[in-house]
C-alpha cells in the first residue's frame, strides 16, 4: 500500500481573534466563605486555518466549511471555603 502524501498534514495552525467578558458578583460571609456567580459573553471576530500537506503545498481557509460559533454565553458559579491560613 502506497503512502499518499497529499493526505498527510505536516503543519496545522488555527488563529482565532476572540474576546470574552466575564461579569461576576462575589459574596464574602463572616465565616470566611466566598461564593459567587455571573455570566460571561464571548465573541469570535475572525478565524483562519492554515495547513501544509506532505508535498509541501500550503492551504489557507477562513473556516467556512466547518464554521465556529460567532458568540457564546456562559453561566458561572463558584464556591471557595477559606481556612484561616494564607499561603503565598
Amino acid at each position: 500500500m502506497a503512502n499518499d502524501q497529499s493526505t498527510v498534514l505536516v503543519n496545522y495552525r488555527i488563529r482565532l481573534n476572540y474576546a470574552e467578558v466575564p461579569l461576576t458578583l462575589n459574596y464574602f460571609d463572616n465565616k470566611k466563605n466566598h461564593f459567587g456567580g455571573g455570566i460571561a459573553y464571548a465573541q469570535l471576530f475572525s478565524s483562519k486555518e492554515t495547513y501544509q500537506d506532505g508535498f509541501g503545498a500550503k492551504y489557507e481557509q477562513d473556516a467556512k466549511l466547518y464554521p465556529f460559533r460567532k458568540f457564546d454565553l456562559n453561566f458561572l458559579l463558584h464556591d471557595l471555603p477559606i481556612s484561616g491560613k494564607v499561603f503565598i
